[in-house]
């Protein structure tokens, strides 16, 4: 099996937090889960340490190990249309959350966008990731990757149809059905506006940025850097 530090790093923190948990008492466990968020736009907090359940599969084994993960302080469950566990997930919160004494606005549901469902069909997804969760709203919604299955990655559709996700998915979060939405493994040139104002993240919405094909093959030769910003100077 190749080695991923990615694997090794989620293994690792999901052993850290039990041992949080063996060492510290209930109460000093939830203190330190408070503290451990990030405040989003919308105001929500997403906890900055979350549960990944990439090839999990079964009702069962997922039960189990979200009974693992919520005695050990994870409030934030991550899960995707591609997973396959949605349902499985939905089953399992219903059961546990009432044994750790929690509700559904005590944890932080993901769930993202299966590249099958790029396009008009992004807002109908998001529907039925509601249906398999059981629940009424999701915390976080992602374009799961930037890519639309079965067209080339050069081709010009998988701009256009990423442009069509994501006012789809501003849709959705308008009618409430989640209160945030974002993208995810985005590793190559992309142009991401830069805003953190309401009023300017719904204006960004509005805006087009297809890059024409010619440019795009030239961007890709490129040596790729990831850049930062700065949210303290930006509108």
């Amino acid at each position: 099996m190749k080695f991923s530090w990615f694997t090794f790093l989620g293994h690792l923190l999901f052993v850290l937090m039990n041992f949080q948990a063996v060492v510290c008492s209930d109460q000093e466990a939830t203190e330190l889960a408070k503290d451990m968020n990030f405040k989003l736009h919308s105001g929500d907090l997403m906890p900055l340490i979350g549960f990944g359940t990439y090839q999990i599969h079964g009702d069962e084994l997922i039960k189990d190990v979200l009974d693992l993960a919520l005695a050990a302080g994870y409030r934030l469950i991550d899960s995707a249309t591609v997973y396959g566990n949605e349902v499985s997930i939905g089953l399992a919160l219903k059961e546990l959350l009432p044994k750790y004494n929690l509700t559904r606005k005590d944890i932080f549901i993901t769930s993202k966008l299966a590249p099958t469902d790029q396009g008009t069909k992004a807002y109908v997804a998001l529907e039925r990731s509601l249906r398999n969760l059981d629940c009424d709203y999701l915390d976080l919604y992602l374009i799961h990757w930037p890519g639309v299955q079965g067209i080339r990655s050069e081709e010009r559709n998988n701009s256009l149809l990423r442009g069509e996700s994501w006012q789809q998915l501003a849709r959705a979060a308008k009618d409430g059905l989640t209160r945030n939405i974002g993208v995810s493994n985005y590793n190559n040139i992309a142009v991401i506006p830069k805003a953190r104002s309401k009023k300017h993240i719904d204006d960004n919405i509005d805006l087009d940025f297809i890059i024409p094909d010619e440019d795009m093959k030239t961007l890709n030769t490129f040596q790729q850097v990831k850049y930062a910003w700065d949210p303290d100077v930006i509108a």
